[in-house]
């Protein structure tokens, strides 16, 4: 609840304050929170009016919009959909040099393609990981377990999303705690 209430409350100033980018950052929380909540439909609806306001926007935003809105359409089971997010996602962090997201997009592709290429998606993780391993994130533990896009969706322990205030991935703040599967 209390996430919810941040995101609406952060959407309402950054509409006052006409701070577009702002806004899809915003909507993008919102539909984390219902994502979050096991409700994907509504998720999916805030992360495209997020991408539409964000499109010609920040590149860190617009990342984390298409890696986010990669995992939901994966657990509403539109594999391609979700693919081509993180590939977008990719190659957007690749052009910034956001490793991060760019770990996030890896470990999101290989989780679209691991029903029909194993050995393809493995190879994905791989990479993800070692990106997750050099900057010492949480997120490097759940792929060594095979729990890959579960950790996005656990309020109690964001593992993809960022301190707006400070910019640091709050998985460093994260209790060093495994949540339940």
């Amino acid at each position: 609840a209390a996430a919810f209430e941040h995101h609406e409350r952060a959407l309402a100033l950054y509409r006052q304050l006409s701070a577009r980018d702002g806004n899809a950052d915003a909507l993008n929380g919102i539909a984390l929170d219902h994502a979050a909540a096991g409700e994907l439909t509504t998720a999916l609806m805030f992360h495209e009016q997020a991408l539409e306001l964000a499109e010609n926007g920040h590149h860190g935003i617009l990342n984390d919009i298409h890696n986010s809105m990669g995992t939901t359409l994966f657990g509403l089971g539109r594999l391609g959909e979700a693919r081509d997010h993180h590939e977008i996602a990719r190659a957007l962090a690749v052009e910034a040099g956001d490793r991060f997201e760019q770990a996030r997009a890896l470990s999101g592709i290989a989780e679209t393609l691991a029903r029909d290429d194993l050995e393809g998606a493995q190879q994905l993780w791989a990479s993800a990981l070692s990106l997750y391993e050099d900057m010492k994130l949480p997120a490097a533990d759940y792929i060594r377990r095979g729990r890959r896009h579960r950790s996005f969706w656990r309020p109690d322990w964001c593992v993809g999303r960022r301190f707006e205030s400070t910019g640091r991935c709050c998985a460093a703040a994260a209790p060093a705690r495994a949540p339940a599967a």
